[in-house]
């Protein structure tokens, strides 16, 4: 069973925005295969606000990347997801991040299925 708990480490905000000035983001694409299609919702924050885009978000300390695209998929969703394959890794570049500077992100990206009630 996949445990979808919040890890018990995390980085504090003022140090977070200090490192992606200089790292890569280490996030998760959970491509969810939903009635036929792909789920997409439209993002709400930079970068990229106002597009049609994938759920995702940042793969957090101590976390599996697996168990991330599960976490992600509820949280952005409320659909209780499990990973179905590994699709592709791939480099993100934006000119402006989401807290303004330029950001870079290394991207794992699942292919993920609902289960249970909807």
């Amino acid at each position: 069973m996949t445990d979808t708990t919040k890890p018990k480490y995390d980085i504090p905000l003022k140090e977070y925005k200090r490192m992606i000035r200089k790292l890569p983001l280490n996030t998760i694409d959970a491509v969810i295969h939903y009635d036929g299609g792909i789920l997409l919702g439209r993002r709400l924050n930079s970068p990229a606000k106002g597009l049609y885009w994938t759920t995702g978000g940042r793969l957090l300390f101590g976390e599996v990347p697996t168990d991330a695209a599960a976490r992600i998929a509820k949280d952005e969703t409320g659909l209780d997801t499990r990973v179905r394959r590994f699709i592709n890794a791939y480099s993100e570049f934006f000119e402006h991040g989401y807290f303004g500077p330029p950001s870079h992100a290394i991207v794992l990206s699942y292919l993920m299925e609902p289960y249970g009630a909807r």
